[in-house]
Parts: structure tokens; C-alpha cells; sequence
């Protein structure tokens, strides 16, 4: 008996630190979800919550405290990824993004899409 093996050719996310998607219930969109790749959030936040700023063509990321903050979530004990769920539809981050630092803010930030 030959086995023919199926190989997983879903997308991989090595490369990725954030990606951004609108949350829906129904047809209706109820928000944004943050999700944090590969460890990424490590580099936001050593807290388990986190604060979401605006700026421009800027989503920015900054440590917060539990009574200010997005709760981290995970997907699982094994899993590098953690995600946020804000209740504001942001379509114009939604995408695949690498976190860059901004050193005057000394914050991390995502960048529009477009």
C-alpha cells in the first residue's frame, strides 16, 4: 500500500511580527483583532497588557497596566502568538506588518496600509 502524504501549504508567518484583522459577528464588523507573531509582543511589553495608540499613519503599541490596558490573549500554552481585540474597525491597518521602533517616541508602531 503506497501513502500519499499531504503536505501543509498554508501560510507560514515567520516573517511577520503583527497581523491585523476585523472581527465580525454576522455581516456586521465589531472590531479589530492585533495578533503578535513569533514572540513579537515580547518586544512591545513584558506585562500582559498592552495600550493602542494613534498617530497619523501609525499604530503604536506601549506598555500599559491592567485597569488601562488590552489583555494579551494566546492561542495556546505552545503557541509564540498573542493577540488583543480593540472594539474600533481599523480596515486601513488590516494586513501583515514587521514592528518598527520609533526612537523619539521610544515606542514600536505598524504602519497604514496603502
Amino acid at each position: 500500500m503506497k501513502i500519499e502524504w499531504l503536505e501543509n501549504t498554508g501560510r507560514r508567518r515567520e516573517h511577520l511580527d503583527v497581523y491585523i484583522i476585523g472581527e465580525k459577528k454576522g455581516e456586521t464588523t465589531t472590531g479589530t483583532r492585533i495578533v503578535f507573531c513569533n514572540g513579537a509582543q515580547h518586544k512591545v511589553t513584558k506585562a500582559e497588557q498592552l495600550l493602542v495608540g494613534f498617530a497619523g499613519d501609525r499604530l503604536y503599541f506601549d506598555e500599559a497596566t491592567p485597569s488601562s490596558g488590552y489583555k494579551l490573549r494566546g492561542y495556546g500554552s505552545n503557541s509564540g502568538s498573542r493577540y488583543v481585540r480593540i472594539r474600533k474597525d481599523i480596515p486601513e491597518f488590516y494586513g501583515e506588518h514587521r514592528l518598527v521602533f520609533d526612537a523619539d517616541q521610544k515606542l514600536w508602531y505598524v504602519n497604514k496600509r496603502g
